[in-house]
């Protein structure tokens, strides 16, 4: 099973695959940035199919987290264009940043 997002700009191609009870990142020219997006669009779409209703995602990543909740700018339009998407998708979910 592989989930990918592609951006027509910068022709690059992220991805998570899974094999053996492991998710791999799979990126031609992404950052981590990037992949955290991937990671946390795809834990809130798993979320969403199971049925869940009241989640938070947890994570390390202080970068996505500030850009979700408006205390940083997105300056780069991918990272825009993954904010604005999250929130218009997954308004209900919390995402909080723990250490």
């Amino acid at each position: 099973m592989a989930h990918a997002i592609r951006s027509r700009a910068v022709k690059k191609v992220l991805g998570l695959q899974f094999a053996d009870r492991r998710a791999r990142i799979v990126s031609d020219t992404g950052n981590s940035s990037e992949a955290a997006w991937l990671a946390y669009f795809y834990l809130a779409f798993l979320a969403r199919s199971m049925g869940l209703k009241a989640v938070t995602l947890k994570t390390n990543n202080r970068h996505v987290v500030n850009q979700l909740t408006g205390r940083w700018k997105a300056r780069s339009p991918m990272m825009r264009r993954y904010r604005d998407a999250f929130l218009a998708t997954f308004a209900d979910m919390r995402i909080e940043h723990t250490y």
